[in-house]
């Protein structure tokens, strides 16, 4: 095998972001065990992830971010001692595309990863100023360039071959590597079942898909609600219990729930989503219920490693209810899905895609 040196260029810093740790992050050691040279390189810095999603502190965002474009068009000077570039969603967030045009034009070898559905841009609660300074302009002169160009969605593959129409377009999904026990799944009749999310900010909106379900469902049975995140939900009409996301605790957190819930709207932005949540849950043998959208009819069998629902009252309070007062539903839903992402999702079955565009 012919050594090779890869760069990754990524917005963020090494194992703090979903999409980089449940992706291309999982297979990085696996390379340099191959013995390729492989170097990471994220625009943002730590001191910038750990505020980047708090409302405020706009001086040192400002300072933090303007160091980071120095230092990315400095890097521009030594690219070409890669033979391979993979870049991941970006290669500067804001204003014009001059860094994407002088990254092409050092006529490196690309590969592009794309994440959510990056042909709509929307508004960032958090930080609302940031929608007026992006253009999608930047990911059709790379989707244009690269080699190869590696989706999250089966969908989003096929918009990119639109633009591409080079037949160099690939979904690739998430790599589940913190599987359960299988031995210690707990599915026995319980005094209170407990629901779960977790997410971002970016999506907790989707919560109000299924908060009048949650309402009535706490009216009804005795559950325990469960966010797990890295803001604080809050909700008058029943009892929340937060959990602040944290790497270290991120599988103890969720073994915690007995039934995972993905809801998402049926729109545009989400034909780019890869289903993660679901298959976080799925991974750990927590029967999970997600909304019928194009994403989760590829990952989920409903019915039988999870429930795919409408996005209205009915069919979610159903699907639930169907969940809370049944144990051995949960039992045969969970077990189902813990089996497909042990083999389809895990760091083997899902490492020979990536190899074979990276060391081609």
């Amino acid at each position: 095998m012919v050594r090779k040196k890869i760069i990754f260029l990524c917005p963020f810093p090494y194992g703090v972001q979903a999409g980089q740790r449940f992706k291309f992050e999982q297979h990085i050691n696996a390379l340099k065990k191959n013995n390729h040279k492989v170097e990471f390189n994220s625009f943002f810095s730590k001191n910038m992830w750990d505020i980047m999603y708090k409302k405020g502190y706009f001086i040192k965002k400002f300072f933090y971010t303007l160091i980071s474009y120095v230092k990315r068009y400095l890097f521009l000077f030594r690219i070409n001692q890669n033979d391979t570039v993979y870049l991941f969603l970006w290669g500067t967030p804001f204003f014009d595309t001059l860094f994407e045009k002088l990254l092409i034009r050092k006529n490196i070898t690309l590969i592009y990863d794309i994440e959510d559905n990056i042909f709509v841009i929307k508004k960032n609660n958090i930080n609302p100023l940031t929608y007026y300074f992006k253009s999608n302009k930047k990911y059709l002169i790379l989707i244009k360039s690269a080699k190869y160009i590696i989706t999250s969605s089966k969908e989003l593959e096929k918009m990119c071959e639109r633009f591409s129409n080079k037949n160099n377009c690939f979904f690739i999904p998430p790599t589940i590597f913190n599987l359960s026990d299988i031995n210690s799944l707990n599915y026995l009749i319980k005094d209170k079942i407990t629901i779960g999310w977790t997410g971002t900010f970016s999506s907790v909106s989707y919560l109000s898909i299924v908060e009048n379900v949650i309402k009535d469902l706490a009216k009804k049975y005795n559950i325990n609600f469960i966010v797990i995140s890295n803001l604080k939900y809050e909700n008058k009409n029943f009892i929340v219990e937060n959990i602040e996301w944290n790497k270290k605790n991120e599988i103890k957190d969720l073994r915690k729930i007995d039934i995972g819930i993905y809801p998402v709207n049926n729109e545009e932005w989400s034909y780019g989503k890869s289903g993660l949540k679901a298959l976080q849950y799925m991974g750990l043998g927590i029967p999970t219920v997600a909304s019928d959208i194009l994403t989760t009819r590829d990952i989920i069998k409903n019915n039988y490693d999870g429930i795919l629902v409408k996005n209205d009252y009915d069919s979610w309070f159903y699907a639930l209810e169907r969940l809370i007062l049944d144990n051995e539903l949960r039992r045969n839903i969970g077990l189902n899905g813990f089996n497909k992402v042990s083999e389809f999702y895990t760091k083997h079955a899902i490492r020979k895609k990536y190899f074979k565009l990276l060391l081609s």
